[in-house]
């Protein structure tokens, strides 16, 4: 399970940085403490902010953005 949870990091890059996910992951297998907890707790994004990053609605869906590099 923690596997898949760390996958999650991918959605978190554009928002705090590869250098900040990838230290949330170190911390995470760590610790054992999850992803969600440790991006609040480091106060990289709010709790609301990081719900809505972290939907599978908003990960499931393509962004306007790619739909034209994909047409």
């Amino acid at each position: 399970m923690q596997k898949v949870a760390i996958a999650l990091v991918t959605a978190l890059n554009p928002h705090i940085g590869y250098l900040n996910a990838a230290t949330v992951v170190k911390e995470s297998l760590k610790t054992g403490k999850s992803l969600p907890q440790i991006v609040i707790a480091k106060k990289l994004m709010g709790a609301e902010q990081l719900a809505k990053v972290l939907a599978l609605e908003q990960m499931s869906t393509m962004r306007p953005s790619i739909e034209k590099r994909l047409s």
